[in-house]
């Protein structure tokens, strides 16, 4: 490394310097509106007769009780699809990120870029409290101020930061980072303030979201790599911190929350096995993520083939990173205490589909550690005396890998996936505002033939309620809501009957799980609507359904919609009895 750059890193004021630039990279947030789950927060915050009934007011982050008759309630009115698992819970303990948001709407309710600013500020003081981490566990030299430059240049904060109802994520991160800073003051200062004030820190992350669970990964791993004692002390040090998550969740689960039945989310103690799964599934491809490439949203809402590639490569990258990190893993005892911190950190955000969002707190050991290994490539490389010519070159190219990947494409990339978050989402309200629709749909029912994804059905209500639209008695989505293109066979059977067959069936997603898979013969019943599942994957995901109205397709108490390529919303016409035509989940060429 250039003495210039190095002196830089070692700055007294670069834990202000990087918070300054993290914000600056993130600053598109500010135009970035409301987005997705912010739009229900404004439903309960702000109070909207329509679609309130279904959410408590400033509830936020309760989305499914486990009711059943509210389940059918929602899926009656079409807040949630028909196949929803009835006794689905997805039900989330977060007070301490309700109440900042309490605060954005008792302030400055209708200025969103203030809500981001907010958020912006929790950021910012996320990034100096990590930088200063590093340096407390590494000391003031320039490898701590690189494994700040790279936590706060990475593209995983680009959602966190820029989605207003994701600021639980860089909440709990800035709690957990606290608590680890006093731990570590508690333990090698001998300040037993600090012991009292780190288990507060690490209440406040839990209940800022649950991946605050996080926090416990680094306890865990300061106690076995860096305390010092017998470890019969270095586990007694533990042993606070055990009681308190145990509080924490005997609380959480008493108070009805967690997940259960979902395929989106799964409760490591309610679905044991089901979350077993879900790790091994989604843990190579989160550390993927992290240190290399591509991001771990892709995954998700890929096609199966595509998934299988993805999680194949993430396999491969996650043994050659933990090939190429053993000597210093061997001697370096702070490596090992971020490398193994920031592997079961990853562990708890397992329970639900890989994204970057997820790795506030992983990412704090994945960047340490990440430091370590690009100053010791760096020596390896420059050290013409102790190495071989080929080892040189073998160090050289990996280096220069992770600089380009970490140093210039996440700088870039982090405010190029606000922008790109920004537009996807902003093309959907778009398209839910401009669908025609007309003003005297209270009593009628939206009927959308083509949904490109779940959300265009879930939130179509929730959009026109809070844009003081009229907000239509029913809304039925029929298409198989994937996240990518899909044909799917349309048949019309006889004035009332659809029957839709899209390839690769109706995959799950977030409100059934392959638990509570269909049987083919099954009947769902919501009001003016029958769905018959007729063929049904090993899995139990529909293949085939006929969903037959109560009132001929042509009723006038049916407003049918359909997608272009662009999601643009046009109005759509059924096709003829005994006519079979193909419609794209993204493209309705017919109206």
């Amino acid at each position: 490394m250039r003495k210039g750059f190095t002196d830089w890193l070692a700055s007294p004021r670069l834990p202000v310097r990087l918070a300054a630039i993290a914000v600056l990279l993130a600053m598109p947030s500010l135009w970035a509106g409301l987005q997705i789950d912010d739009y229900i927060h404004r439903l309960e915050f702000q109070g909207f007769p329509d679609a309130l009934r279904f959410f408590d007011r400033g509830s936020m982050f309760v989305f499914m009780t486990g009711d059943p008759e509210r389940a059918q309630d929602m899926m009656n009115f079409g807040m949630v699809p028909w196949w929803t698992y009835r006794d689905v819970l997805l039900r989330f303990l977060r007070p301490v990120s309700v109440a900042t948001h309490r605060v954005d709407y008792a302030l400055w309710p209708d200025t969103p870029w203030a809500m981001h600013l907010h958020s912006l500020v929790w950021f910012a003081c996320l990034v100096a409290l990590v930088t200063l981490l590093y340096r407390r566990i590494m000391g003031p030299g320039w490898v701590a101020g690189l494994a700040g430059l790279l936590y706060a240049v990475d593209d995983a904060r680009a959602m966190p930061a820029g989605w207003i109802a994701n600021r639980n994520g860089i909440m709990a991160g800035l709690f957990g980072v606290m608590a680890i800073l006093l731990h570590d003051q508690w333990r090698r200062d001998k300040r037993p303030w600090a012991h009292v004030l780190a288990l507060a820190f690490l209440l406040f992350a839990l209940l800022s979201n649950e991946s605050g669970l996080a926090v416990t990964a680094y306890l865990f791993a300061y106690a076995v790599f860096l305390d010092e004692g017998t470890w019969l002390r270095r586990a007694a040090s533990l042993v606070p911190y055990a009681v308190l998550v145990v509080a924490w969740r005997v609380t959480y689960t008493l108070m009805g929350c967690g997940a259960l039945g979902s395929a989106t989310y799964v409760d490591p103690l309610r679905s044991p096995i089901g979350f077993a799964k879900a790790a091994f599934e989604h843990f190579p491809v989160l550390l993927t993520g992290q240190w290399a490439a591509p991001p771990s949203d892709l995954y998700f809402f890929a096609p199966l083939a595509i998934r299988i590639g993805l999680w194949t490569w993430a396999a491969v990258v996650m043994v050659a990173f933990v090939r190429l990190a053993l000597p210093l893993l061997k001697r370096n005892a702070v490596a090992r205490f971020w490398f193994t911190g920031s592997l079961l950190a990853l562990v708890p955000v397992c329970a639900t589909f890989p994204s970057d969002r997820l790795l506030t707190l992983a990412g704090v050991g994945g960047m340490g550690f990440l430091a370590q290994c690009i100053a010791a490539l760096s020596a390896r490389a420059h050290d013409a005396a102790a190495t071989r010519s080929t080892t040189r070159k073998w160090a050289k190219a990996v280096l220069v890998v992770l600089v380009a990947i970490h140093l210039v494409i996440a700088p870039i990339s982090l405010p190029g996936r606000i922008f790109a978050f920004t537009a996807v989402n902003h093309n959907m309200y778009r398209s839910m505002n401009n669908a025609p629709v007309g003003d005297d749909v209270e009593e009628k029912t939206i009927v959308v033939a083509n949904a490109p994804n779940m959300f265009f059905g879930f939130y179509f209500p929730i959009v026109h309620a809070v844009a003081g639209k009229p907000v239509a008695a029913h809304y039925r989505s029929l298409g198989p809501n994937m996240g990518f293109p899909v044909a799917v066979r349309v048949t019309r059977e006889d004035e009332h009957t659809l029957v839709y067959e899209p390839d690769g069936g109706f995959t799950w997603f977030l409100m059934r799980d392959t638990a509570h898979g269909f049987n083919a013969g099954d009947v769902v019943e919501i009001e003016g609507m029958t769905t018959t599942v007729r063929r049904v994957s090993k899995r139990g995901e529909p293949l085939e359904v006929a969903y037959q109205f109560d009132v001929p397709l042509e009723d006038e108490s049916l407003v049918w919609i359909g997608y272009d390529r662009r999601w643009n919303a046009r109005a759509f016409t059924p096709p003829a009895i005994g006519e079979t035509i193909v419609l794209n989940v993204r493209d309705a060429e017919r109206g």
